[in-house]
């Protein structure tokens, strides 16, 4: 596998167990829209993350979601799919 290492990975995955251990719903779907724009905006991103546009596309879509009221509250999984190719770029980075 090749070897990934940046600072992007360690930093989202970091962000992203802050935004899942945050319990206040409004604080929580803040907290998606900034993982979304920092992270998961493709080339628009300030520290983009190598995963799959379908990966960003649905967490885009979780968030319209709220926004459109189609849903009341971003669910703390959200970022779950993200968060397991994150693990793996860590992990050839670490082996």
């Amino acid at each position: 596998a090749q070897s990934e290492w940046s600072t992007e990975n360690i930093s989202c995955y970091d962000d992203i167990e802050k935004y899942r251990k945050e319990k206040d719903a409004n604080k929580r779907f803040a907290l998606a829209e900034e993982l979304f724009l920092t992270y998961f905006n493709g080339q628009k991103s300030q520290l983009e993350v190598n995963v799959s546009k379908n990966i960003c596309d649905d967490i885009k879509a979780a968030i319209q979601d709220v926004k459109d009221g189609q849903q009341k509250v971003i669910n703390e999984n959200l970022f779950n799919a993200a968060q397991g190719v994150i693990k793996v770029n860590l992990c050839d980075t670490y082996s």
